[in-house]
């Protein structure tokens, strides 16, 4: 099987760094350089809408600093369930931004110019990070046995038949593609850590989906097959989890 590539952008206002670091990044065959870019709000939106695995980041930039930039991505380097959480290389011709970066946990500060072994002893880093932050969970079929509230019944539920669920308190509806649902005595959190990531997204602190069921999204809403109803799309997700599966999924 071919192995999938690290994504990385570069953000550096100087032409010459853009250009060396793009290099190191083309030369390195385990990664893939998704964008570099010389303006750092036009590479901030694109850190929304790419889903990105490593940034290279110039910290002294006009408009927007490596700092600035950082604060408003770094819930992105928060691991979780599935996937790589996003890591932060910053660089600068001074030293002085050190500090800021190991107070913020960047993965790691760079002093400009620096070479193509010490790139990737950052990289490496990187790789090291990602071992230790994300605990890889045991092989599962696709199916899980539940019980609904009050019985003790255990029924079969194939993922392929949940089309999204639904926190209910300290409980869960799931709703299935008969149109039908089951009430479990399980939080949300608790199901959806046995749910495979690349087909199940949370969508509002409320509602996960399956997105193989997703047949239109309006505004705050998402419409699906086999459910008459819509689901509600909140705006916080529409930057991460269900939102980065739409972005990453667009034509436009």
């Amino acid at each position: 099987m071919k192995q999938k590539k690290i994504r990385v952008m570069v953000v550096d206002d100087e032409p010459e760094a853009l250009k060396s670091i793009s290099e190191f990044v083309r030369k390195t065959k385990i990664l893939h350089l998704v964008s570099s870019d010389r303006d750092p709000a036009v590479a901030l939106h694109k850190i929304f809408r790419l889903n990105i695995d490593i940034l290279l980041i110039d910290m002294e930039m006009p408009g927007l600093s490596g700092l600035d930039i950082f604060e408003q991505i770094k819930h992105f380097t928060v691991p979780s369930s599935g996937r790589r959480p996003l890591r932060v290389i910053a660089s600068s011709a001074h030293r002085e931004y050190a500090a800021d970066t190991y107070r913020l946990r960047f993965t790691d500060y760079l002093v400009k110019p620096y070479s193509y072994s010490t790139f990737m002893d950052s990289i490496n880093k990187v790789l090291e990070s990602w071992d230790a932050a994300y605990v890889r969970p045991p092989q599962i079929d696709d199916l899980f046995f539940v019980r609904e509230a009050g019985s003790l019944v255990q029924q079969r539920i194939d993922f392929s038949e949940i089309v999204y669920l639904q926190a209910d308190a300290m409980e869960t509806w799931i709703w299935l593609d008969n149109d039908t649902k089951k009430r479990i005595a399980l939080g949300l959190g608790q199901i959806e850590a046995r749910l495979p990531f690349d087909a199940f997204k949370r969508c509002h602190k409320s509602y996960i989906v399956n997105v193989d069921y997703v047949r239109k999204v309006v505004g705050d809403s998402i419409e699906l097959h086999q459910i008459k109803q819509s689901i509600p799309y909140g705006a916080t997700y529409k930057q991460k989890d269900f939102g980065l599966w739409v972005i990453h999924n667009s034509l436009v």
